[in-house]
């Protein structure tokens, strides 16, 4: 994707991953949008620690599908990006062990990568190693979260 002089919505873009994000497309000629919250991990692997957290994340990857899909059949030229993060060293993380998770930089990094790259669910760190053990086993990607 041209990763110049677009329009960008940032769910989640006033502190942590989404405000490196909007930093890195700001640097490179972007109109940014800042709104929200983040996504997670929770998206397609539930956590029994916030249960009720990770069905709001799993109905906004659904939502989000459906919006991609959507744009992609009306030929319109809007594209839907998903982040679905591991554990960020972020101040919302902080009370669930946020200071052992990656660097915010790191993941917005991976970020502009998937985008550079039309990958439009991205799933930095650990998020690649658990999504490939869920298409493998839903079950045993459910108990190595929740171990």
């Amino acid at each position: 994707m041209k990763t110049t002089k677009n329009t960008v919505l940032i769910t989640g873009g006033g502190s942590g991953i989404g405000f490196e994000i909007a930093k890195i497309l700001t640097q490179q000629g972007n109109k940014v949008i800042i709104t929200g919250r983040s996504k997670s991990i929770a998206a397609f692997v539930p956590g029994i620690s916030l249960p009720t957290y990770a069905a709001s994340k799993a109905a906004l990857h659904s939502y989000s599908q459906g919006l991609r899909l959507t744009f992609e059949k009306s030929g319109e030229d809007i594209r839907v990006f998903e982040l679905m993060p591991p554990l960020v060293n972020t101040e919302f993380s902080r009370p669930i062990g946020g200071e052992n998770g990656m660097d915010p930089a790191d993941v917005a990094i991976a970020f502009y990568n998937g985008l550079e790259n039309d990958i439009y669910e991205i799933r930095p760190g650990q998020t690649a190693d658990l999504y490939q053990l869920f298409l493998s086993s839903p079950e045993a990607a459910l108990a190595a979260l929740n171990n």
